[in-house]
């Protein structure tokens, strides 16, 4: 779902509301484990937005599963509910096939992941997370000195 493509369903109010600080954003579930181990917890935003302007760009930080709106009633509940019923709106399907790569920014596209068909593999998928940061701001003492997640330098 092209983020774009959600926007363009909204009302500029809705818009407005999303930007707020008044989401409840947990972490994915496949992260809690790690973050357990190096956090002793797992991260957990309390006044996050949904949606944030990065450069001229509107951004999202989304999970169907893993927000709350931290007031159930009220004009950021409302958007909330608009905002899902519009990523339905612009849902499409992607099939690949074996030997296929996808890659998907999360702050400009949503997405999901359908059943895994019956076909070469059966009920197997694999599934690589990989992330591309810009860290030309970051200074020497908030860089890692030898990550062992990292491919290149």
């Amino acid at each position: 779902m092209p983020l774009d493509e959600v926007l363009a369903k909204l009302d500029p109010a809705h818009i407005a509301e999303l930007k707020k600080p008044q989401f409840i954003i947990r972490s994915q579930a496949t992260f809690q484990d790690g973050m357990r181990r190096i956090l002793n917890d797992v991260h957990v935003v309390d006044g996050g937005a949904l949606l944030f302007d990065v450069e001229g760009q509107t951004w999202a930080r989304f999970s169907h599963s893993n927000i709350l709106v931290e007031n159930e009633e009220g004009p950021a509940k409302d958007a909330f509910l608009a905002f899902q019923q519009a990523c339905r709106e612009c849902e499409a399907g992607i099939v690949t096939a074996p030997g296929d790569i996808l890659l998907v920014n999360n702050r400009l596209a949503l997405h999901g992941r359908a059943t895994v068909g019956t076909d070469v593999g059966g009920e197997s998928r694999w599934l690589l997370r990989a992330y591309g940061l810009h860290t030309d701001m970051l200074s020497e003492t908030q860089r890692y000195s030898a990550p062992s997640f990292m491919l290149f330098p």
